[in-house]
């Protein structure tokens, strides 16, 4: 990312976002292993 657009309100919007899918990518591996060792 270009260093003018690192404090960019569009700039804190986008890793804001990315934060949240790292976030919901998280959450359904651990549900995924539940469900793995569910159905074992």
């Amino acid at each position: 990312m270009p260093e003018n657009l690192q404090t960019s309100e569009r700039y804190e919007a986008m890793e804001d976002a990315v934060d949240n899918l790292e976030d919901a990518l998280s959450s359904l591996r651990e549900a995924k292993d539940y469900l793995d060792r569910a159905a074992n």
